[in-house]
């Protein structure tokens, strides 16, 4: 499968665009639903939307020492956070075992889910960029802590999505009524 930091790698540098109101106006213009293509060709400093072209300047992401995170057994918050990074900043910040590990267990949890998933047409490549789009977003649902909470909403999630409920869903049932139990606990006391 792969390193998955090569392919977190390649966002490594953070972009500043500074917009007159010329150019701000004409990207509001585009419409909310228009799917376009964005990308940046880092060998001219600049920020393509669709056929737009706009002048950028590239500045250096944050250093790696500078950076810290709450459990370096979490593979998504170690990969988030310390994924941006090339190997030489990994590697004098001493994380370069961390992010290794944390690329082993993404790619084992990939190549699980891509057993499950091959007679349906889904490939391994596929759950892969869908797993570094999450990273890159930054938005985990669960932590490895919660991994029996995770099969129980699972379970059920199996019975319900029919209907149109997500795992999202259920974990937020599962938060507001261990909210509402807390208050309830407190109230008594």
């Amino acid at each position: 499968m792969g390193d998955a930091s090569g392919l977190l790698r390649d966002i490594s540098d953070e972009i500043t665009i500074r917009l007159g109101p010329t150019t701000f106006t004409r990207l509001r213009k585009f419409p909310k639903e228009d799917p376009l293509r964005v990308w940046i060709d880092t060998s001219t400093s600049r920020l393509h939307f669709g056929s737009l072209s706009l002048p950028g300047q590239l500045s250096p992401a944050a250093d790696v020492a500078d950076l810290d995170i709450s459990d370096n057994r979490d593979p998504f918050e170690v990969l988030s956070v310390f994924g941006r990074h090339d190997a030489a900043a990994l590697e004098r910040a001493g994380m370069t075992r961390v992010v290794e590990a944390a690329n082993t267990v993404l790619d084992r949890r990939v190549a699980a889910a891509a057993v499950r998933m091959k007679s349906l047409g889904v490939s391994e490549d596929a759950i892969h960029r869908l797993c570094v789009r999450r990273i890159r977003e930054g938005k985990p649902t669960f932590s490895p802590a919660e991994k029996r909470l995770l099969d129980r909403i699972a379970k059920a999630w199996m019975e319900v999505a029919i209907l149109g409920v997500t795992p999202d869903d259920l974990k937020t049932l599962v938060n507001d009524a261990v909210r509402n139990a807390w208050k309830k606990s407190n109230s008594t006391i």
